[in-house]
């Protein structure tokens, strides 16, 4: 990435806090170690249920379509 690296303290009760840009607009991390002991901690976004399922069906829907699985949407549904 060839970004500036920043030195990051551990307080007291063993948290970090990451700099502002760091954490801008993230609700979490998924934190993960390599084997040689290299901390990487990959941005998430969290969604409600109901959303997450209107993301499921998206993804399905656009599975079906490229793989040919749809029909023709009749011409009544569409005025």
């Amino acid at each position: 990435m060839g970004e500036a690296k920043k030195l990051l303290s551990i307080d007291e009760r063993g948290r970090i806090t990451l700099p502002s840009d760091a954490r801008d607009g993230i609700d979490t991390f998924v934190y993960e170690q390599d084997e040689d002991g290299v901390i990487k901690l990959i941005p998430q976004k969290t969604v409600a249920l109901k959303d997450a399922e209107l993301i499921s069906n998206l993804k399905e829907a656009i599975k079906e379509v490229k793989t040919g699985k749809t029909k023709p949407v009749p011409k009544a549904w569409m005025e």
